[in-house]
């Protein structure tokens, strides 16, 4: 067995089983949706229980933008039930398909809503991945990594691409071949357990594969401006922490892990790490103190974990080797030495209220684990920073000492602040003797955005880019395709996707502009500002008040650009 088999068996070490998968997908077969359930007194509390709560294994990645207002709802209910009655339930998921069912809201048909009803219904056919975009891009991943695959399961990956090397069939046979490949590829048992196990790995391992937090905690998001790369890093973070929090036994609140911030030219050391500033006003002057920046704050919040392992004479050297057994063995010879300086000072034995615990948050996050070679750094949740527009601020003075710890993560990467020297009790991040350091917890995520055309792009040196894996983001038509798709909009004579495509291929083959300036997707999702508008007539209202503009600043300065932009203009049209 290969690659995909070890990814399962690892994943399976943490997995802590998920009840309310196995009973939705037997409550949907089982039950009228539009009569009163379990779950509430009218059929939208399933449907939202469904389609909106966090770690049931099929509501929760990608479905909260499901619109379950109250017509709506009524309408997802009783096409519920006409889907269920379907002897055949292998449709495509498009419009057309899905409006044979009346699967149409007032707002957009849901393609998505229709996917995720499927894998409800038929748990040992389909895996929990809803969106067409999704289960092409893991299939795309099991092509690039053939050599690791069995050879049935090649065969079968073969079928699902024509000699253009594009993926054929509709939503359901991909997502179906998935569960076969996957199937073919892990050593299980074939019974209900391993099904519900497969069905939530499969989205573990999209989440892998599609993201590179598996290869690197430091990231750089580039590409022209529109990309959607905000948008994308935000959705990135939820679902990998999502596929993370659903393998352990406790739960975490995803906002509590996030921190957004966006730089800007007169962004100091002082805002992101640590700088004095003004307190109070007392006997009529002002008073300064030293404040933590926004980063050091979140790294606190990080770091609590890492932080007490240090505190306890674990992980300074071995952090990322740091199994349960070694934490059993220090905990335990830690009380004993307590215990006997206890006895030698003839000191009362302390009442259980006046105990203090040592290791309050590595004991929640250890307690009820038994598997002594479980690693620690796997149970310690994931934080993640997200630098947008990261390349608009002078980075050399806002990171500062900083460059050391982005190399060196933990303890080898602990360094003295600037402020240091000045730290009240509550500045002091980690003290070890009479010095103040600072480290950027193992746990955390860094991942800044930015669009290479923007003039400021030179002030990213290459001391600060080699600490980065840089990923480009490029327009994705498949993403406005499905927009456009979602919202019932027949574009087909306008050919407005045709037309971006066209236009960025001439864009890249212009030699005053290049592949940096091409028009991004989210120029042309403007379908709820031009709600009236008939597809030919919002193409054109897309290229004058959006595109053109952008094109005639980026020729501004470069001479004549009308002829260049007329050429443009003809490509879209």
């Amino acid at each position: 067995m290969g690659l995909i088999n070890d990814l399962f068996q690892e994943w399976l070490k943490n997995h802590k089983g998920n009840t309310e998968y196995d009973e939705i997908t037997t409550f949907i077969k089982e039950n009228d949706i539009t009569k009163d359930t379990k779950y509430g007194s009218k059929e939208e509390n399933f449907l939202k229980h469904l389609f909106h709560s966090k770690h049931n294994g099929l509501g929760s990645h990608g479905g909260n933008y499901v619109d379950l207002s109250d017509n709506n709802t009524k309408l997802i209910a009783v096409t519920i039930q006409t889907i269920k009655k379907e002897e055949n339930l292998k449709y495509q998921a498009d419009s057309k398909e899905i409006g044979k069912l009346g699967f149409k809201s007032e707002k957009r048909n849901m393609p998505i809503v229709y996917n995720r009803v499927l894998c409800a219904l038929k748990p040992e056919e389909l895996c929990n991945i809803p969106g067409e975009e999704q289960v092409n891009k893991l299939l795309f991943k099991f092509k690039e990594i053939k050599d690791e695959l069995t050879s049935d399961s090649n065969n079968l990956l073969n079928k699902k691409f024509n000699d253009k090397n594009k993926l054929i069939e509709n939503w359901y046979e991909k997502n179906n071949a998935i569960c076969k490949i996957l199937d073919e590829e892990i050593e299980h048992e074939v019974n209900k357990e391993y099904q519900s196990c497969r069905n939530n790995f499969a989205w573990y391992l999209y989440i892998y594969f599609s993201t590179d937090f598996s290869i690197s905690k430091q990231i750089i998001k580039y590409g022209a401006p529109g990309t959607g790369k905000t948008y994308l890093t935000a959705q990135e973070c939820e679902n990998y922490f999502d596929s993370w929090n659903i393998n352990k036994s406790y739960d975490n609140v995803f906002k509590e892990h996030y921190e957004f911030v966006q730089f800007h030219p007169s962004y100091t050391y002082e805002d992101f790490i640590e700088g004095i500033r003004p307190s109070k006003i007392a006997e009529g002057s002002t008073q300064l103190e030293l404040k933590d920046g926004i980063f050091k704050s979140f790294c606190r919040k990080a770091a609590k974990w890492e932080l007490e392992l240090y505190n306890l004479g674990l992980g300074k050297e071995n952090y990322e080797t740091l199994t349960l057994e070694d934490i059993k063995k220090a905990k335990k010879a830690k009380e004993a030495k307590e215990a006997k300086e206890a006895k030698e000072a003839k000191e009362a034995k302390e009442t259980e209220e006046g105990k203090k615990e040592s290791l309050p948050e590595i004991n929640k996050i250890i307690e009820g684990k038994d598997k002594d070679e479980q690693l620690i750094k796997d149970l310690i949740p994931p934080y993640f920073f997200v630098i947008d527009e990261i390349n608009r601020a002078e980075l050399s003075r806002v990171f500062g000492e900083l460059m050391f710890c982005l190399e060196y993560r933990g303890y080898s990467g602990k360094v003295k602040t600037q402020y240091s020297e000045l730290a009240s009790e509550k500045n002091i991040f980690y003290k070890e003797g009479d010095n103040n350091y600072f480290f950027i917890p193992h746990n955390v995520y860094i991942i800044g955005t930015m669009n290479t055309i923007d003039r400021s792009v030179e002030s990213f040196d290459f001391a600060l880019r080699r600490r980065f894996l840089w990923q480009r983001i490029d327009p994705n038509y498949e993403v406005l395709e499905e927009y456009f798709n979602e919202r019932d909009f027949k574009e087909e004579n306008a050919k407005i996707v045709d037309g971006l495509k066209k236009l960025n291929e001439e864009i890249k083959k212009n030699p005053l502009l290049g592949e940096d300036y091409q028009i991004g997707h989210s120029y042309l999702m403007k379908r709820e500002q031009y709600t009236g508008l008939q597809p030919k007539q919002y193409k054109e209202k897309i290229w004058e008040k959006h595109i053109q503009p952008i094109l005639e600043e980026y020729f501004r300065g470069m001479g004549e650009n009308k002829g260049e932009i007329s050429k443009l203009k003809n490509s879209f049209f």
